[in-house]
């Protein structure tokens, strides 16, 4: 399957053909009380939503690059320069939606004690879609394939931390001026 666009991020990178970035995925239901909130330091799920409904499914959903949430702007994000970890999420972020609806499970290294207090329905399975490893924060290059013939590809990653500090954003690759659909 040829993968049309590719998206780089701090520790991240992943492609999309552009029917998966066309297409509106299902989503499962929400799945209520399972947040920090209701029980504890073992709570992992949290839909940052206000008004859902554990008996309705999400609406369907395509993949997208944020730059706000809830009306604000998506804080910037950096690197730290003693642990290398991002700080932040923006200034775009890419949000991935399950392709395969699957209900929240517990992390594969949760703490064992939280797997005793947490049904089983709910314990890791590794057959489900874990959509949170194709999201990323701090997205900083975007190729879109293919590349124009007699390129070569954007060296992105000698300017990373620039692009990063500066809140910048590479698109590079086969883009087009003019109507798009």
């Amino acid at each position: 399957m040829n993968r049309d666009f590719y998206f780089r991020g701090r520790g991240f990178e992943g492609s999309f053909t552009i029917e998966e970035l066309k297409r509106e995925w299902r989503q499962a239901e929400p799945v209520m009380g399972l947040d920090e909130k209701t029980i504890g330091s073992c709570g992992w799920v949290n839909y940052n939503a206000p008004g859902l409904d554990g008996g309705r499914r999400l609406h369907d959903f395509k993949i997208m690059l944020a730059f706000e949430e809830n009306g604000k702007k998506i804080e910037p994000a950096g690197l730290d320069a003693e642990t290398g970890r991002i700080t932040g999420t923006g200034l775009m972020r890419l949000i991935v939606p399950q392709f395969q609806p699957s209900p929240p499970d517990l992390p594969k290294y949760a703490d064992p004690a939280c797997r005793e207090k947490i049904p089983e329905r709910f314990h890791f399975t590794q057959d489900y879609d874990h959509n949170g490893g194709r999201s990323s924060f701090l997205i900083i290059a975007v190729r879109i394939h293919p590349l124009p013939e007699g390129t070569r590809d954007f060296e992105w990653e000698k300017i990373r931390g620039s692009l990063a500090r500066d809140e910048k954003i590479v698109f590079f690759g086969a883009i087009q001026s003019g109507e798009t659909e």
